[in-house]
């Protein structure tokens, strides 16, 4: 199994995990061989990246969380953002019961899960960019709630809040959001009124507790004071808030949008190490990091001694993992005097 763009499919390439589709259809299933229609088919969903089948025998590796599981998430959350915006507070009061669900049965897998390393690449198999989005940043902080020890209490408000960071971005104009080029002032300050939109649809609407309602009000809040709604700074912004808003630009910074192709794995996190201090707390883009593969299984990667290869095993070493050139095997914890230079995505 390798991870290749989709410009580099070809005729013929067989599928090595399954394509699903906003609601859940498989729109290709593992083990196909692809045709030109096939391919026409995915660069029209949006998809950018695709585990091909190939001579390395790599096997295909488990989600985080089912794709039952997050294809549900989606759904409620896509429905629940839809009563919400059209004020339909009986309706919305009925999907949130339903989302809290979801959110809970992700809180018990992901605690129960062994599995503690996320590859986006694999949470990002699905069509529908802005509710997707919602749900990896839930899942992602969710497992940094998780390493802190947060009661199930504290991880139900903090998964509330997460997936429901972003409603208020339903009410800003399509052009502003999906502009492939840089937004005018008037154009971002639109865009900054979305925490404050989505905190008040949702506090007269729902049950979500202040704590929950402070992810939504503060994920664009940054520590020295530069973010918005309210420009708050460190200890004003509530812990729950901090870590949303980490998943939030990770996540984003990981996918492409219509104005820069994503950015890889590693990039990200040297983004957020970057920005330690003034936007986001060491500690907490510390433990975040804990759970991130910089180089994904399935991902190729450029070595030092000018070879080409494919992660292969990130089990006993994330940053060092074992990788395929050819049919051999290195593991790079051994053979130090080779590096990664470049990851090849």
């Amino acid at each position: 199994m390798k991870l290749v763009k989709i410009e580099e499919v070809v005729c013929g390439d067989i599928i090595a995990k399954t394509i699903n589709s906003n609601g859940g259809i498989a729109l290709i299933r593992a083990g196909t061989p692809l045709t030109n229609k096939m391919i026409e088919l995915i660069i029209s969903r949006g998809f950018s990246y695709l585990y091909i089948e190939d001579e390395s025998k790599i096997e295909v590796i488990e989600d985080v969380v089912t794709q039952e599981l997050r294809l549900e998430a989606i759904g409620e959350i896509q429905k629940l953002t839809a009563a919400i915006i059209a004020a339909k507070i009986a309706i919305s009061r009925d999907l949130y019961s339903h989302l809290m669900d979801t959110v809970n049965q992700l809180i018990k897998d992901l605690s129960a899960n062994t599995i503690t390393i996320v590859n986006l690449i694999d949470l990002k198999n699905h069509d529908d960019y802005s509710f997707v989005h919602s749900v990896n940043v839930t899942i992602l902080a969710l497992m940094v709630g998780i390493s802190l020890g947060y009661s199930v209490k504290n991880l139900r408000e903090l998964g509330m809040g997460a997936i429901l960071h972003d409603v208020g971005k339903k009410e800003i104009p399509i052009d502003i959001l999906g502009k492939p080029s840089q937004l005018t002032k008037k154009e971002y300050d639109v865009i900054k009124l979305h925490p404050q939109i989505g905190y008040e649809k949702v506090k007269d609407v729902l049950e979500l507790g202040a704590v929950g309602r402070s992810v939504i009000l503060q994920h664009h809040e940054k520590l020295d004071g530069t973010g918005y709604p309210a420009g708050k700074k460190k200890d004003s912004i509530h812990e729950f808030a901090q870590i949303a808003a980490i998943a939030d630009v990770y996540d984003a910074l990981t996918s492409d949008r219509p104005y820069r192709r994503r950015y890889t794995p590693s990039h990200a996190l040297e983004y957020l190490y970057g920005a330690c201090g003034s936007h986001f707390e060491l500690r907490l883009v510390k433990i975040f990091s804990d759970h991130i593969a910089p180089y994904p299984v399935g991902c190729r990667i450029k070595l030092s001694n000018g070879e080409d290869a494919i992660v292969s095993d990130i089990s006993a070493n994330r940053y060092r993992p074992i990788v395929r050139v050819g049919s051999n095997q290195i593991d790079l914890c051994k053979q130090l005097n080779t590096t990664i230079i470049d990851i090849l995505m």
